[in-house]
């Protein structure tokens, strides 16, 4: 069974983990 919600749910969290490795990785520019 597929539940659209959790597709949803975990796009939404690998997009928003990447997002926070990149502001991390500009942190870490910035910091140098």
């Amino acid at each position: 069974m597929y539940l659209p919600f959790l597709g949803v749910f975990f796009e939404t969290y690998v997009t928003f983990l990447t997002s926070l490795a990149v502001f991390m990785n500009l942190q870490g520019w910035v910091n140098d």
